[in-house]
């Protein structure tokens, strides 16, 4: 591992309590994150079997265990996974009180994808009693009824939709019960539950894990919270985390950026940390990166600096139609520009047709949300028009912070395609020129 410069250092020394490390894009979290666990396991009398480290995505877990390999003699001891993997584990190595709490014995996961295709069956086969609204959208509010406001949620239960959406998810709780299956929010769920009500259990929980860290905070959900509230002692407790809010892109799942920008509010008292220098993109990137981000009220303030200074270039391409923008991409890619190059776009949907006029060639596609994390020398971003991006379903300063993560993936050039629409440019063009 490199040399940290002041700010990781500062971060990785050993502290026992609440760190909050706020990391701005391409500022070597990942590695900060390793040598504090490192200098936890020398400096602070802790053993690796009493380490837990959570994260978001099987990716990252596997990441951090196979770096903290090359440092850590006895890295393999340490519990690395995800929130939803250690609830897992609980749930699996305590078949008792899972019997007990909820009279389920053994049990399966369902995946993601088929969770949505059995909910989506389900809907199909009732479509008729929700007055007419298509499958996507009926669907659509099965996951985010709880995301409305009153008054539209005070529409839907006038017009018995909401009554209709009801008895989808009690026939799935039977379904799931009949062939004890669990989804990963029961999992969460379930944890929390025991963890909540069994003092005994949950004290040997805290005796476990003595000290825990959290990989991409921004993205802690209510659920994932509690859960931590509940492995950490209330007198002592040890916590280490790391993120960036100005990238929390997962409000559709119910991330909770609150208690990454305000974490006083939560605990009683918190060291934070910044980490403000971009190893990643030239400063003319980063800048407007920040106007991206900067029209949003509910964010940390920070400057990032960039260490390999001036020398990036952002080329803006208006496009009339579909058929003329999918010729700009042509045209991008066939300058022979050197290094690794990414076509980013708002959706999967959006990213099927460019693919599909574009062809598997040389280029990497991704939607943003799949880009995170990744970086590449020249970026595209597609289909910057109001309506497509920002996208009319999600709040404005979500979509800002995806713009954010968008802009930010790209190191020496930046491409930016946009549509006007009767002569005016659209938002997100008019908030970062």
């Amino acid at each position: 591992m490199g040399m940290l410069n002041n700010e990781q250092k500062k971060a990785a020394k050993f502290t026992e309590g609440i760190s909050v490390v706020i990391a701005g894009a391409g500022s070597g979290k990942t590695k900060t994150l390793v040598k504090r666990i490192e200098n936890t396991l020398r400096d602070g009398n802790v053993k690796p079997e009493e380490i837990l480290i959570l994260t978001f995505s099987r990716k990252a877990a596997e990441e951090i265990r196979e770096r903290s390999g090359r440092e850590i003699a006895d890295a393999h001891k340490i519990t690395a996974g995800t929130f939803h993997s250690l609830c897992y584990r609980i749930l699996s190595e305590n078949p008792e009180l899972l019997l007990e709490n909820f009279g389920i014995g053994k049990f399966s996961v369902m995946s993601e994808e088929d969770e949505e295709k059995f909910l989506s069956d389900m809907v199909a086969s009732r479509i008729d009693n929700f007055m007419g609204l298509s499958n996507k959208t009926v669907f659509y509010l099965l996951k985010n009824l709880h995301r409305l406001d009153d008054s539209r949620k005070k529409t839907l239960t006038d017009i018995g939709i909401t009554r209709e959406l009801d008895s989808v998810r009690s026939d799935f709780e039977l379904y799931k019960k009949e062939h004890s299956l669990m989804t990963f929010s029961d999992l969460i769920f379930c944890a929390n539950s025991i963890l909540s009500k069994d003092i005994a259990f949950r004290e040997k929980m805290r005796q476990r894990f003595k000290y825990i860290f959290v990989d991409e905070f921004q993205d802690t959900s209510d659920d994932n919270f509690l859960l931590l509230k509940n492995l950490m002692p209330d007198d002592k407790p040890n916590l280490f985390a790391v993120g960036d809010d100005w990238q929390s892109i997962y409000g559709f799942r119910d991330a909770n950026i609150d208690y990454m920008i305000r974490p006083h509010k939560y605990f009683r008292s918190v060291s934070k940390y910044f980490l403000t220098v971009n190893y990643r993109s030239r400063r003319e990137i980063i800048r407007i990166s920040e106007r991206a981000i900067k029209r949003n009220k509910n964010r940390s303030r920070k400057k990032i600096k960039s260490a390999s200074g001036k020398g990036g270039e952002i080329v803006y391409k208006q496009y009339d139609s579909w058929k003329d923008e999918i010729e700009i991409i042509k045209q991008i890619l066939s300058q022979s520009i050197s290094g690794t190059n990414c076509v980013l776009y708002r959706n999967n949907y959006y990213g099927d047709r460019i693919k599909k006029e574009i062809g598997d060639c040389w280029v990497s596609f991704s939607t943003i949300h799949g880009s995170k994390g990744l970086e590449y020398d020249n970026v595209i971003l597609c289909g910057v028009e109001d309506g497509v991006f920002p996208c009319a379903f999600n709040s404005l300063e979500e979509e800002r912070r995806l713009l954010y993560v968008a802009l930010s993936r790209a190191k020496e050039k930046l491409f930016i395609l946009y549509k006007k629409t009767e002569s005016i440019e659209p938002l997100f063009i008019r908030e970062i020129t």
